[in-house]
């Protein structure tokens, strides 16, 4: 009886139509993921950076094509994650790359970048890079290579903005070695406000998304490939 006036109330909020997806906002852990490429062009625009990281494991469902709720967009983003922004080399963000996709979390959103990766099922050269004598599952090297969208090689020694969520800049997802070794300084001090509610704001404005003409996963120019055995 005490939840029964609050659960009306937010109920408009949950039907509250954002957008229309007219292809399915698939969310794929094993390859490229059309929801995983809408975030991370939504974090580099509003961040103002040339690349964007975001982890599988933080979509936690697809959404049917049709009408985009803010219920359905807080289902499949449940989490409190902010946007953050980080200026790394050309060397770091090629090694930023390579932890994030090694196999154990999947595939990730990307944006302004095109990668080449080794299929998770073929075994992998492994390198002991935190030197602890060690070769874990994060240490494996599935970048075969890495472009801008452009078709431009990183240049290991430009300066590059990475926008990406604050759990994977806090080592989520096995980033802890990577992100310890990026002073502070690099990390950008402006609030940018919390992700799910820059998608939200996103979908307010642009209203249609996900078209045929402009899917989210281009068959055509593929963010990511898998290199065949």
């Amino acid at each position: 009886a005490w939840l029964a006036p609050i659960t009306e109330t937010t109920k408009a909020y949950k039907n509250e139509v954002l957008a229309e997806s007219v292809l399915p906002l698939d969310h794929f852990r094993e390859k490229e993921s059309p929801f995983g490429n809408l975030i991370a062009d939504v974090l580099r625009a509003k961040g103002k950076a040339d690349f964007a990281l975001v982890n599988s494991g933080g979509i936690r469902t697809s959404l049917d094509a049709g009408p985009i709720t803010y219920d359905g967009i807080f289902r499949a983003l449940p989490f409190d994650n902010l946007l953050k922004v980080v200026e790394l080399s050309g060397a770091q963000v090629k090694m930023l790359y390579r932890i994030a996709t090694s196999g154990p979390h999947g595939t990730v959103g990307l944006s302004g970048l095109e990668l080449v990766l080794k299929p998770f099922q073929q075994e992998a050269e492994r390198s002991d890079l935190n030197g602890d004598g060690k070769l874990e599952t994060w240490e494996t090297n599935r970048l075969v290579s890495i472009k801008t969208s452009e078709g431009k090689e990183i240049d290991d020694h430009k300066r590059y903005r990475v926008a990406t969520f604050d759990f994977l800049l806090s080592g989520g997802d096995d980033l802890g070695w990577f992100m310890r070794e990026i002073p502070t300084r690099m990390i950008s001090r402006e609030n940018f406000g919390f992700c799910r509610d820059l998608i939200t704001d996103y979908l307010k404005k642009t209203k249609v998304i996900n078209t045929l003409e402009h899917p989210l996963v281009d068959s055509k120019h593929p963010r990511i490939r898998f290199q065949s055995k």
